[in-house]
């Protein structure tokens, strides 16, 4: 990631300095080179194992809660109550507003994901993000593809061009639909892009023969979406 960012700052600051007489400047990039650096940030993926809690209202009322054993309760066996032979898994849950509770939860639960097939579309006005994220729970598959608008933008602070989708989240649920106690996937934050600015010295030459250099610095910018390519125009001061 650190050599696209590099390729990215050099390709800008040529660009800038090709554009310093107008005191603005425009960085065009293709919607194929956009998805070249999207293929080399290629399938992200993780996985672990998680204990999804029994209690309906756990969401609102437990938080930061960990496995902690089990209890066994011969009395449950062949009941029906989902637990296996009376054993009942427990977790030790911080209320929410203080406190303590020791509360049963489901069996532990594996899980795995990917994001794969990431891209961006181009067109008039507009830009968009797909990607799709194959989730497995337990023996649960599932993938789920979708678009979503992805803007880009210029921060002042870190002097860099930021390509980000729109809020981009899939739950990791059970088949039933229940959750499985691991976190969502947050595809929107793994690929917010960052293009740094580099920035860009002059040298202007004075009536005497001598040389004067002038620091270049970007001071706003705006983003311009047409099909196939994206512009991004400066204001340059000095």
């Amino acid at each position: 990631m650190n050599t696209l960012r590099q390729l990215a700052a050099l390709l800008t600051g040529l660009v800038l300095s090709g554009a310093c007489a107008a005191q603005n400047a425009t960085m065009e990039v293709s919607e194929a080179a956009l998805n070249k650096i999207l293929q080399r940030i290629g399938v992200l993926s993780d996985a672990g194992v998680s204990q999804p809690t029994s209690i309906v209202q756990a969401g609102s009322l437990f938080e930061v809660c960990e496995p902690m054993g089990y209890m066994q309760c011969a009395q449950f066996g062949g009941l029906g109550f989902g637990f296996e032979r009376g054993r009942v898994p427990l977790m030790r849950c911080r209320r929410v507003g203080g406190g303590i509770s020791i509360i049963p939860t489901s069996e532990p639960v594996s899980w795995q994901w990917w994001v794969k097939d990431a891209s961006v579309k181009v067109n008039s006005g507009a830009m968009t993000f797909t990607a799709t994220v194959r989730a497995r729970v337990g023996d649960y598959w599932v993938d789920t593809t979708r678009t979503v608008n992805a803007l880009v933008s210029y921060v002042s602070v870190g002097n860099a061009v930021y390509l980000e989708p729109a809020s981009f989240t899939v739950n990791l649920l059970q088949a039933d639909g229940s959750t499985s106690g691991a976190g969502p996937v947050q595809v929107d934050r793994m690929f917010r892009i960052k293009l740094p600015i580099v920035p860009q010295t002059f040298s202007v030459p004075l009536p005497n023969g001598s040389m004067r250099s002038m620091n270049g610095r970007v001071l706003s910018a705006a983003p311009q979406y047409t099909p196939g390519l994206l512009k991004m125009t400066f204001d340059v001061g000095f």
